[in-house]
């Protein structure tokens, strides 16, 4: 079902006006929305068996992820200069049994969110379900060998300085 989903909100693409507020919206001021259409689904359909590819990077992606750049953006999405925050942070913690915390802020205010992850069947995208949401995150892996991961990605949050837009994250394991 999360599939159909995925592949429905890839179909909505919503063009925002450019003094909107929204701390997600891309560099381009584009946002993607979902429309709300019910759909009869049988869930109880035996799940895909997962690809060789899928099962190498679930496993070497589970554990604790450091970003090891300034993860959030210098120049903010109005074009005006953002200040750089002390003691920036953007950790993951992929768990084996398909759970996630992600920690984004800096030294004076941390969010924590908690979440389901799975990893696309070519083994390219990393799919982030923040708790209560149908909708993903998705991130897809441009590297990921050893210790070393690099992500595209666009931080969405309710915190505008920790916001976005896509760019590419560099972590490590540790």
């Amino acid at each position: 079902m999360k599939k159909l989903i995925i592949a429905l909100l890839a179909l909505i693409p919503i063009w925002a006006n450019a003094n909107s507020e929204n701390c997600c919206e891309g560099l381009d001021g584009s946002l993607t929305a979902m429309a709300a259409t019910e759909i009869s689904i049988d869930d109880t359909a035996a799940a895909e068996p997962k690809t060789e590819a899928q099962m190498r990077l679930e496993a070497s992606l589970t554990g604790k992820w450091q970003n090891t750049t300034y993860p959030f953006d210098l120049v903010a999405m109005d074009g005006n200069p953002n200040e750089r925050l002390e003691g920036a942070i953007l950790s993951f913690e992929f768990r084996a049994d398909g759970t996630y915390t992600k920690k984004l802020g800096s030294s004076t205010y941390t969010i924590v969110e908690d979440g389901q992850w799975e990893v696309s069947s070519d083994a390219r995208q990393l799919l982030l379900f923040p708790q209560g949401s149908l909708v993903p995150d998705v991130a897809t892996v441009k590297y990921q060998e050893y210790d070393e991961m690099v992500i595209e990605h666009a931080l969405k949050c309710t915190h505008k300085p920790y916001c976005t837009g896509v760019k590419d994250f560099f972590f490590n394991k540790f």
